[in-house]
């Protein structure tokens, strides 16, 4: 479990000072630690990235491996296609977890009356954001 950013200190700090100077340096630190707490944050809970991946040929789905070198305790994928399908296209994407890696997997809905379809050959970009 992720530990809070606690501020109680500098805001009382910043409460029970009477000098224009001493309330300016405890904004000052308060903010400081802020700062300090949310890149820490970033940089060592939060993690995101994009996979580009290139389908050769129309099948009905696609695994795209993550190569991710941490295990997320969350993730959330979500799919770019480049360019403007038309007609437009209904497109499903989740997380699969075989053997300890992790795949994007692409696959269609039905649009326009079809029931099976195809993902369709083309450049699409994965982007993720993990929890740590």
């Amino acid at each position: 479990m992720a530990n809070n950013v606690d501020l109680t200190t500098a805001i009382e700090t910043v409460r029970n000072a009477f000098y224009g100077r001493d309330v300016r340096q405890a904004l000052v630190d308060a903010l400081t630690a802020t700062e300090q707490a949310v890149n820490d944050l970033n940089q060592n809970k939060i993690k995101s990235g994009t996979i580009e991946y290139t389908l050769e040929k129309a099948t009905s789905s696609v695994q795209i491996p993550l190569n991710l070198d941490f295990t997320p305790k969350q993730i959330c994928v979500s799919l770019r296609d480049i360019g403007t399908p038309s007609p437009f296209q209904n497109y499903c994407t989740h997380v699969q977890v075989y053997k300890g890696a992790y795949f994007a997997v692409i696959c269609m809905g039905p649009s326009n009356g079809a029931t099976t379809v195809n993902v369709p050959a083309g450049t699409y970009s994965i982007d993720y954001i993990a929890i740590v």
